[in-house]
């Protein structure tokens, strides 16, 4: 066997095991694109607001504060995966992402519908994304939206504070 080899994998079949080489190059396919968010965001420190707002979907600060605390994670996010990303094209495919979420966060006058997905993506990243440019694009369609918070009644209030949102209920059944 060469030296260039770096794995086996084996292979079970019902009457006997089979061995099978696989080098570097077949297990992970030439994608400049799929850069893995790793341990890069473990150190960024979370606002608890954004936490709270993940867990409780309950909004006590108003949007203008709040849109600066996500840009300012957000910003803080690109930082750490600027470096990690090798590939030139990949490299404009994700400033160009960021431009759009930041200018999303901007261009919202209210509240985005989305706030507690948005947070919950911040927050805990890799809980749902493993490659950064999945989690970027997620991101993006997350604020994508037109709806604000504000735009549907909440289910109770107290101390000042909303919680959740009451959404009309729809039946798919024809009207037949």
């Amino acid at each position: 066997m060469s030296s260039e080899l770096k794995d086996i994998v084996l292979e079970k079949d019902a009457f006997e095991e089979t061995e099978i080489v696989v080098s570097e190059e077949q297990q992970q396919p030439d994608r400049p694109d799929l850069v893995e968010i790793g341990t890069f965001f473990d150190s960024l420190a979370i606002p608890d607001s954004l936490t709270h707002i993940a867990e409780t979907n309950q909004i006590s600060l108003p949007w203008e504060e709040l849109a600066r605390l996500l840009e300012s994670l957000l910003d803080e996010q690109f930082t750490a995966m600027k470096d990690k990303v090798q590939d030139e094209e990949t490299q404009k495919v994700i400033e160009g992402l960021c431009s759009k979420i930041i200018h999303h966060v901007h261009e919202h006058a209210n509240c985005p519908f989305t706030i507690q997905r948005l947070c919950e993506l911040i927050i805990q990243p890799k809980k749902y994304y493993k490659m950064y440019i999945k989690y970027l694009r997620a991101v993006d369609k997350v604020l994508s939206v037109t709806s604000y918070w504000q735009d549907f009644p909440s289910t109770e209030e107290k101390d000042g504070a909303t919680f959740g949102v009451e959404l009309e209920a729809h039946s798919f059944k024809d009207a037949t």
